[in-house]
C-alpha cells in the first residue's frame, strides 16, 4: 500500500506520533471516533477524529486523529466518566491485548437496569458539550492515522 503524503490538506496540528493502542473509545462508528490512546512511549492522550476518507476502496479508508494533552481537571473528569461507564454500562469500550493484538471487548455489558445510573449522571445531551469543553484548554500535540 502506498503511503499518503500527509503534508497535503492536513487539518491536524503537530507532528505524527506513534500510537501503540487504544485504551478505550468514547465515540464509535465503524471504528473509534474519540477516546484515550497510549503512545509507544507510554503517555496517554485524548484522540478525536479530525479528518476521514471513506473512499470506496477498503484500503483507501482512513481516519486521521488529532491528539491532545487534557488539562488536569478535564483528565480527572474523563477518568471519572469512564470509570462510571465501566461500572454501570460495561467494559465493551475498552481494548485488551489478545494473542498479541489489541481488540475491543465486544458484548461485555452489564444488565440494562444499571445503565440508567450512568445516563442520569452523564446525559447524552451533555456529551457533545463535555467533549468540546474538554478540548477548549487541551493542547494539540500531534496526530496519527488508522
Amino acid at each position: 500500500m502506498k503511503k499518503r503524503d500527509h503534508s497535503l490538506a492536513n487539518p491536524v496540528v503537530g507532528p505524527p506520533l506513534e500510537v501503540d493502542h487504544w485504551v478505550y473509545h468514547s465515540g464509535f462508528y465503524d471504528g473509534p471516533l474519540s477516546g484515550m490512546v497510549e503512545l509507544t512511549d507510554g503517555r496517554q492522550l485524548w484522540a478525536a477524529v479530525a479528518e476521514e476518507c471513506g473512499c470506496p476502496s477498503p484500503c483507501a479508508f482512513y481516519r486521521r486523529y488529532q491528539l491532545y494533552v487534557l488539562s488536569p481537571f478535564a483528565a480527572l473528569q474523563e477518568a471519572e466518566r469512564h470509570a462510571d461507564f465501566r461500572r454501570w454500562v460495561g467494559t465493551h469500550a475498552d481494548f485488551y491485548k489478545v494473542a498479541g493484538e489489541w481488540r475491543r471487548r465486544i458484548g461485555s455489558t452489564h444488565n440494562q437496569g444499571l445503565w440508567q445510573r450512568y445516563y442520569d449522571k452523564w446525559s447524552w445531551r451533555d456529551a457533545h458539550r463535555r467533549h468540546e469543553g474538554m478540548l477548549v484548554n487541551a493542547e494539540p500535540v500531534g496526530w496519527f492515522e488508522r
